[in-house]
Protein backbone atom coordinates (compact mmCIF):
# COMPACT_ATOMS: atom_id res chain seq x y z
CA UNK A 1 0.00 0.00 0.00
CA UNK A 2 1.37 3.39 -1.00
CA UNK A 3 1.72 6.18 1.52
CA UNK A 4 -0.82 8.97 1.15
CA UNK A 5 0.44 12.06 -0.63
CA UNK A 6 0.57 15.24 1.44
CA UNK A 7 -2.65 17.19 1.18
CA UNK A 8 -2.51 20.57 -0.54
CA UNK A 9 -5.20 22.34 1.48
CA UNK A 10 -5.48 25.15 -1.07
CA UNK A 11 -6.38 22.68 -3.82
CA UNK A 12 -8.73 20.82 -1.50
CA UNK A 13 -10.49 24.05 -0.52
CA UNK A 14 -10.76 25.12 -4.18
CA UNK A 15 -12.26 21.77 -5.17
CA UNK A 16 -14.77 21.87 -2.33
CA UNK A 17 -15.70 25.46 -3.24
CA UNK A 18 -16.17 24.44 -6.89
CA UNK A 19 -18.49 21.66 -5.77
CA UNK A 20 -20.57 24.08 -3.68
CA UNK A 21 -20.81 26.43 -6.67
CA UNK A 22 -22.06 23.56 -8.83
CA UNK A 23 -24.70 22.83 -6.21
CA UNK A 24 -25.86 26.45 -6.35
CA UNK A 25 -24.45 27.40 -2.95
CA UNK A 26 -22.02 30.30 -3.50
CA UNK A 27 -22.31 31.20 0.19
CA UNK A 28 -20.83 27.82 1.15
CA UNK A 29 -18.15 28.17 -1.55
CA UNK A 30 -17.14 31.54 -0.11
CA UNK A 31 -16.97 30.05 3.38
CA UNK A 32 -14.47 27.40 2.19
CA UNK A 33 -12.25 30.06 0.62
CA UNK A 34 -12.40 32.78 3.28
CA UNK A 35 -9.27 31.64 5.14
CA UNK A 36 -7.03 31.49 2.07
CA UNK A 37 -4.58 34.32 1.57
CA UNK A 38 -3.93 35.96 -1.78
CA UNK A 39 -0.47 34.34 -1.78
CA UNK A 40 -2.00 30.88 -1.31
CA UNK A 41 -4.55 31.48 -4.05
CA UNK A 42 -1.94 32.69 -6.52
CA UNK A 43 0.55 29.88 -5.77
CA UNK A 44 0.63 27.23 -8.49
CA UNK A 45 2.50 24.02 -8.88
CA UNK A 46 5.48 24.02 -11.23
CA UNK A 47 3.29 23.04 -14.18
CA UNK A 48 0.33 25.21 -13.15
CA UNK A 49 -1.83 22.22 -12.26
CA UNK A 50 -2.82 20.61 -8.98
CA UNK A 51 -0.65 17.70 -7.88
CA UNK A 52 -1.63 14.32 -9.27
CA UNK A 53 -3.33 11.75 -7.08
CA UNK A 54 -1.10 8.81 -6.27
CA UNK A 55 -1.82 5.61 -8.19
CA UNK A 56 -2.86 3.93 -4.94
CA UNK A 57 -5.22 6.76 -4.04
CA UNK A 58 -6.72 6.72 -7.52
CA UNK A 59 -7.25 2.93 -7.44
CA UNK A 60 -8.80 3.07 -3.95
CA UNK A 61 -11.16 5.88 -4.94
CA UNK A 62 -12.15 4.03 -8.10
CA UNK A 63 -12.87 0.81 -6.16
CA UNK A 64 -14.96 2.64 -3.54
CA UNK A 65 -17.01 4.48 -6.16
CA UNK A 66 -17.42 1.33 -8.24
CA UNK A 67 -19.00 -0.53 -5.33
CA UNK A 68 -21.64 2.19 -5.05
CA UNK A 69 -22.31 2.21 -8.81
CA UNK A 70 -22.45 -1.60 -9.01
CA UNK A 71 -25.02 -1.64 -6.21
CA UNK A 72 -27.05 1.06 -7.96
CA UNK A 73 -26.94 -0.91 -11.22
CA UNK A 74 -28.17 -4.05 -9.49
CA UNK A 75 -30.98 -2.46 -7.51
CA UNK A 76 -31.89 0.58 -9.60
CA UNK A 77 -31.37 2.83 -6.56
CA UNK A 78 -28.34 4.51 -5.05
CA UNK A 79 -27.54 2.83 -1.72
CA UNK A 80 -26.50 6.14 -0.16
CA UNK A 81 -28.11 9.19 1.43
CA UNK A 82 -28.34 12.61 -0.24
CA UNK A 83 -25.36 13.81 1.81
CA UNK A 84 -23.34 10.75 0.81
CA UNK A 85 -24.34 11.30 -2.82
CA UNK A 86 -22.84 14.78 -2.73
CA UNK A 87 -19.61 13.28 -1.40
CA UNK A 88 -19.76 10.58 -4.09
CA UNK A 89 -20.28 13.20 -6.81
CA UNK A 90 -17.37 15.31 -5.53
CA UNK A 91 -15.04 12.31 -5.36
CA UNK A 92 -16.13 11.12 -8.81
CA UNK A 93 -15.47 14.57 -10.24
CA UNK A 94 -12.04 14.71 -8.58
CA UNK A 95 -11.15 11.33 -10.06
CA UNK A 96 -12.21 12.40 -13.55
CA UNK A 97 -10.45 15.76 -13.23
CA UNK A 98 -7.26 14.03 -12.11
CA UNK A 99 -7.37 11.83 -15.21
CA UNK A 100 -7.95 14.88 -17.40
CA UNK A 101 -5.00 16.64 -15.76
CA UNK A 102 -2.90 13.54 -16.55
CA UNK A 103 -3.62 14.09 -20.24
CA UNK A 104 -2.52 17.71 -19.93
CA UNK A 105 0.59 16.71 -17.98
CA UNK A 106 1.54 14.14 -20.63
CA UNK A 107 0.93 16.64 -23.43
CA UNK A 108 3.17 19.21 -21.71
CA UNK A 109 5.83 16.59 -21.02
CA UNK A 110 5.78 15.40 -24.65
CA UNK A 111 6.11 18.99 -25.87
CA UNK A 112 9.02 19.59 -23.48
CA UNK A 113 10.79 16.42 -24.62
CA UNK A 114 10.18 17.23 -28.29
CA UNK A 115 11.55 20.73 -27.78
CA UNK A 116 14.60 19.45 -25.91
CA UNK A 117 15.39 16.91 -28.62
CA UNK A 118 14.74 19.33 -31.48
CA UNK A 119 11.62 17.55 -32.72
CA UNK A 120 9.23 20.43 -32.05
Amino acid sequence: EEAAAPIDTKELRLRVAESWMELGRPDRADAWLENLSYRELSKKSADGMPPAMSAGQRRATYRELSVILDSASATGELPISDHEFRSFATRFRQLIMDCEYDILRLTKKAATVAEATGRA
